[in-house]
Protein backbone atom coordinates (compact mmCIF):
# COMPACT_ATOMS: atom_id res chain seq x y z
CA UNK A 1 0.00 0.00 0.00
CA UNK A 2 1.03 3.63 0.17
CA UNK A 3 0.01 5.53 3.29
CA UNK A 4 2.41 8.47 3.25
CA UNK A 5 4.64 10.19 0.72
CA UNK A 6 6.91 13.23 0.56
CA UNK A 7 6.78 16.40 -1.54
CA UNK A 8 10.14 18.15 -1.72
CA UNK A 9 9.88 21.91 -2.30
CA UNK A 10 13.51 21.98 -3.46
CA UNK A 11 12.51 19.77 -6.40
CA UNK A 12 12.12 22.00 -9.49
CA UNK A 13 9.60 19.68 -11.12
CA UNK A 14 7.35 19.68 -8.07
CA UNK A 15 7.70 23.45 -7.69
CA UNK A 16 6.43 23.94 -11.25
CA UNK A 17 3.44 21.68 -10.59
CA UNK A 18 2.57 23.59 -7.42
CA UNK A 19 2.84 26.92 -9.25
CA UNK A 20 0.59 25.60 -12.01
CA UNK A 21 -1.97 24.52 -9.41
CA UNK A 22 -1.88 27.89 -7.68
CA UNK A 23 -2.66 29.75 -10.91
CA UNK A 24 -6.01 28.01 -11.36
CA UNK A 25 -7.08 27.25 -7.79
CA UNK A 26 -9.03 29.39 -5.35
CA UNK A 27 -7.11 30.90 -2.44
CA UNK A 28 -8.74 28.64 0.14
CA UNK A 29 -7.47 25.51 -1.59
CA UNK A 30 -3.99 26.96 -2.10
CA UNK A 31 -3.87 27.66 1.63
CA UNK A 32 -4.76 23.98 2.20
CA UNK A 33 -1.89 22.74 0.02
CA UNK A 34 0.47 20.47 1.92
CA UNK A 35 4.18 19.92 1.32
CA UNK A 36 6.73 17.78 3.12
CA UNK A 37 5.20 14.54 4.36
CA UNK A 38 1.75 14.06 2.86
CA UNK A 39 -0.95 12.37 4.94
CA UNK A 40 -4.34 10.98 3.86
CA UNK A 41 -6.98 13.76 3.48
CA UNK A 42 -4.23 16.35 2.75
CA UNK A 43 -4.46 18.50 -0.38
CA UNK A 44 -1.57 17.92 -2.79
CA UNK A 45 -0.71 18.56 -6.46
CA UNK A 46 -1.83 15.91 -8.93
CA UNK A 47 -1.25 15.69 -12.69
CA UNK A 48 -4.12 14.85 -15.07
CA UNK A 49 -4.35 14.90 -18.85
CA UNK A 50 -5.74 18.44 -18.46
CA UNK A 51 -2.79 19.66 -16.40
CA UNK A 52 -1.96 19.97 -12.71
CA UNK A 53 -4.48 20.67 -9.97
CA UNK A 54 -4.90 20.30 -6.21
CA UNK A 55 -6.76 17.26 -4.94
CA UNK A 56 -7.60 15.73 -1.60
CA UNK A 57 -6.09 12.30 -0.92
CA UNK A 58 -8.78 9.69 -0.32
CA UNK A 59 -12.29 8.70 -1.42
CA UNK A 60 -14.83 8.85 1.43
CA UNK A 61 -16.25 5.49 2.41
CA UNK A 62 -20.01 5.05 1.85
CA UNK A 63 -20.57 5.06 5.61
CA UNK A 64 -18.43 8.23 5.90
CA UNK A 65 -16.13 6.48 8.39
CA UNK A 66 -12.67 7.28 7.10
CA UNK A 67 -11.39 7.31 3.54
CA UNK A 68 -9.99 4.80 1.07
CA UNK A 69 -6.52 5.92 -0.03
CA UNK A 70 -5.40 3.04 -2.29
CA UNK A 71 -6.97 0.96 -5.06
CA UNK A 72 -5.58 -2.43 -6.04
CA UNK A 73 -4.71 -2.46 -9.74
CA UNK A 74 -5.81 -6.12 -9.95
CA UNK A 75 -9.39 -5.43 -8.80
CA UNK A 76 -10.05 -1.70 -9.35
CA UNK A 77 -12.20 -2.35 -12.42
CA UNK A 78 -14.48 -4.61 -10.34
CA UNK A 79 -15.05 -2.19 -7.44
CA UNK A 80 -18.03 0.19 -7.62
CA UNK A 81 -15.98 2.85 -5.82
CA UNK A 82 -13.47 3.01 -8.69
CA UNK A 83 -15.45 1.92 -11.77
CA UNK A 84 -16.82 5.38 -12.47
CA UNK A 85 -13.36 6.93 -12.49
CA UNK A 86 -11.97 4.23 -14.76
CA UNK A 87 -14.76 4.40 -17.30
CA UNK A 88 -14.71 8.21 -17.34
CA UNK A 89 -10.96 8.24 -17.92
CA UNK A 90 -10.31 10.07 -14.65
CA UNK A 91 -6.72 8.93 -14.34
CA UNK A 92 -3.92 10.85 -12.69
CA UNK A 93 -0.28 10.82 -11.64
CA UNK A 94 0.78 11.74 -8.12
CA UNK A 95 4.28 13.26 -7.88
CA UNK A 96 6.52 12.47 -4.92
CA UNK A 97 10.17 12.59 -4.00
CA UNK A 98 9.67 9.31 -2.14
CA UNK A 99 7.01 7.34 -0.34
CA UNK A 100 7.00 5.65 3.05
CA UNK A 101 6.20 2.12 4.11
CA UNK A 102 6.16 0.39 7.48
CA UNK A 103 7.77 -3.01 8.07
CA UNK A 104 6.45 -5.08 10.97
CA UNK A 105 9.39 -6.25 13.05
CA UNK A 106 7.39 -7.37 16.10
CA UNK A 107 3.80 -7.46 17.35
CA UNK A 108 4.03 -3.87 18.56
CA UNK A 109 6.68 -2.18 16.41
CA UNK A 110 6.90 -1.21 12.75
CA UNK A 111 9.98 0.35 11.17
CA UNK A 112 9.38 3.25 8.80
CA UNK A 113 11.22 3.04 5.46
CA UNK A 114 11.58 5.73 2.83
CA UNK A 115 11.45 4.32 -0.69
CA UNK A 116 12.85 6.27 -3.61
CA UNK A 117 14.32 6.09 -7.10
CA UNK A 118 18.08 6.82 -6.85
CA UNK A 119 18.18 7.72 -10.54
CA UNK A 120 15.45 10.38 -10.42
CA UNK A 121 14.34 13.06 -7.90
CA UNK A 122 10.67 12.47 -8.69
CA UNK A 123 8.37 9.45 -8.68
CA UNK A 124 5.00 9.55 -10.44
CA UNK A 125 2.49 7.17 -8.88
CA UNK A 126 -0.53 6.15 -10.95
CA UNK A 127 -3.92 7.02 -9.51
CA UNK A 128 -7.62 7.60 -10.09
CA UNK A 129 -9.69 10.63 -9.16
CA UNK A 130 -13.27 11.80 -9.00
CA UNK A 131 -15.26 14.89 -8.03
CA UNK A 132 -16.78 14.52 -4.57
CA UNK A 133 -20.50 15.20 -4.34
CA UNK A 134 -20.10 16.48 -0.79
CA UNK A 135 -18.05 19.56 -1.71
CA UNK A 136 -17.60 19.44 -5.51
CA UNK A 137 -13.83 19.07 -5.12
CA UNK A 138 -11.55 16.44 -6.66
CA UNK A 139 -10.09 13.59 -4.64
CA UNK A 140 -7.63 10.87 -5.63
CA UNK A 141 -6.50 7.38 -4.69
CA UNK A 142 -3.14 5.75 -5.44
CA UNK A 143 -3.10 2.50 -7.39
CA UNK A 144 -1.09 -0.32 -5.82
CA UNK A 145 0.38 -3.57 -7.11
CA UNK A 146 2.30 -6.51 -5.70
CA UNK A 147 5.62 -5.32 -4.32
CA UNK A 148 8.84 -5.70 -6.29
CA UNK A 149 11.03 -8.55 -4.95
CA UNK A 150 13.51 -6.22 -3.22
CA UNK A 151 10.67 -4.44 -1.38
CA UNK A 152 8.42 -7.39 -0.51
CA UNK A 153 10.08 -7.97 2.87
CA UNK A 154 8.96 -4.49 3.91
CA UNK A 155 5.38 -4.73 2.62
CA UNK A 156 3.50 -6.93 0.18
CA UNK A 157 2.16 -3.93 -1.79
CA UNK A 158 3.66 -0.88 -3.46
CA UNK A 159 2.37 1.99 -5.63
CA UNK A 160 2.10 1.51 -9.38
CA UNK A 161 4.96 3.63 -10.74
CA UNK A 162 4.90 3.63 -14.56
CA UNK A 163 7.80 4.53 -16.80
CA UNK A 164 7.60 7.92 -18.54
CA UNK A 165 6.22 6.30 -21.68
CA UNK A 166 3.62 4.33 -19.77
CA UNK A 167 2.75 7.39 -17.68
CA UNK A 168 1.69 9.22 -20.86
CA UNK A 169 -0.41 6.23 -21.93
CA UNK A 170 -1.95 6.02 -18.48
CA UNK A 171 -3.15 9.62 -18.63
CA UNK A 172 -4.24 9.61 -22.26
CA UNK A 173 -5.17 6.01 -23.05
CA UNK A 174 -8.51 4.33 -23.63
CA UNK A 175 -10.64 4.88 -20.49
CA UNK A 176 -11.86 1.28 -20.51
CA UNK A 177 -8.61 -0.36 -21.63
CA UNK A 178 -7.32 -3.42 -19.84
CA UNK A 179 -5.20 -2.34 -16.86
CA UNK A 180 -2.77 -5.21 -17.37
CA UNK A 181 -0.45 -2.94 -19.39
CA UNK A 182 0.79 -1.26 -16.21
CA UNK A 183 0.11 -3.87 -13.53
CA UNK A 184 3.69 -5.05 -13.29
CA UNK A 185 5.54 -1.89 -14.23
CA UNK A 186 7.84 0.19 -12.08
CA UNK A 187 10.43 2.76 -13.04
CA UNK A 188 14.12 2.29 -12.30
CA UNK A 189 14.73 -0.08 -9.34
CA UNK A 190 13.61 1.53 -6.11
CA UNK A 191 15.74 1.66 -2.97
CA UNK A 192 14.54 1.52 0.65
CA UNK A 193 16.19 2.95 3.75
CA UNK A 194 14.98 2.60 7.38
CA UNK A 195 13.85 5.89 8.90
CA UNK A 196 12.45 5.25 12.39
CA UNK A 197 10.15 2.99 14.42
CA UNK A 198 6.39 3.34 14.79
CA UNK A 199 3.58 1.54 16.58
CA UNK A 200 1.28 -0.82 14.72
CA UNK A 201 -1.90 1.26 14.79
CA UNK A 202 -0.46 4.21 12.96
CA UNK A 203 -2.47 3.98 9.71
CA UNK A 204 -5.65 2.38 11.02
CA UNK A 205 -7.80 5.49 10.37
CA UNK A 206 -7.11 5.29 6.66
CA UNK A 207 -7.89 1.77 5.40
CA UNK A 208 -6.84 0.61 1.96
CA UNK A 209 -8.70 -1.36 -0.68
Amino acid sequence: MCGRYFLDLENDEIQKLIQSCAQKTDSEQVFSLQTGEIFPTDFAPVLTKNGACLMCWGFPRPNQKGVVINARIETASEKPMFQGSLHAGLRCLIPAARYFEWQAVSASVKVKHEIYDPSSPTLYMAGLYRILRENNRPAFVILTRQAAPNLSAIHSRMPVIPTKEQAFLWLNGDPVADLSQIRSLASAPLHAAPKNAATTGQLSFFPQE
